[in-house]
């Protein structure tokens, strides 16, 4: 049997890592998520539990480049890890529960209810609803003893009880421009090593007496 030539099994390789790129964007870096495509870093949930909405500027990490993210960052963030749910999905989608789970064992478990099948990953942003005055805290959460279904939701607290909601329930979504290297290939990179084996390709086909020459007389 013929044995597979270079170009195909780099290309087969290439072809391989471009599929399973999806989360292998965003990478474990021990307390943060690193989002390889969008270039953010999310600090994970679990650094900042038991912090309440009013003594939020108190976090220490606030100081070290990170600020809160905005609902509509945390919106795109969810939008991109759990694409088949809708904003506000609370009605026990099975279909994200994968990408659910997923998620929250990335970010960190903030809340895990009595029963302890259920739990979430949830936080304060920094953007309050224009129409009741109440914080946006965003959340999913995944049913993780048998992983039959996740849900994604936006609610909104009330200032008075969220000015002291400090429970170890919620912490804060936190964000920054990535500072990490990465080895994990975009897909553009990817798609560039391609192009590139294509052409070498291309170049190698060609055999010695059909490329031009600066020497050869015109015929």
């Amino acid at each position: 049997m013929a044995k597979p030539s270079t170009f195909r099994i780099a290309a087969m390789t290439a072809l391989l890592l471009l599929a399973g790129n999806a989360h292998s964007a965003y990478i474990d870096q021990g307390i943060y998520v690193q989002d390889t495509v969008g270039g953010m870093d999310w600090l994970k949930l679990t650094e900042t539990t038991g912090v309440s909405y009013d003594n939020r500027n108190t976090i220490s990490y606030l100081s070290q480049g990170w600020r809160h993210a905005t609902k509509a960052e945390v919106g795109s963030l969810f939008a991109d890890f759990i694409p088949n749910a809708a904003e506000w999905d609370i009605n026990y989608n099975p279909n994200i529960a994968n990408q659910a789970g997923a998620f929250v064992n990335l970010f960190g478990t903030t809340y895990n209810n009595t029963g302890g099948w259920f739990n979430y990953v949830w936080g304060f942003t920094s953007d309050v609803n224009s129409l009741n005055g109440e914080m946006w805290a965003p959340w999913v959460g995944w049913d993780n003893l048998g992983n039959s279904f996740g849900i994604v939701g936006f609610d909104t607290l009330d200032p008075d009880y969220a000015s002291s909601y400090s429970e170890p329930s919620m912490g804060h979504w936190l964000v920054r421009a990535s500072v990490a290297e990465t080895s994990v290939p975009t897909p553009a990179a990817l798609a560039l090593i391609l192009g590139g084996l294509a052409l070498v390709r291309r170049r190698t086909a060609i055999s010695p007496t059909d490329r031009p020459s600066p020497v050869r007389a015109p015929s």
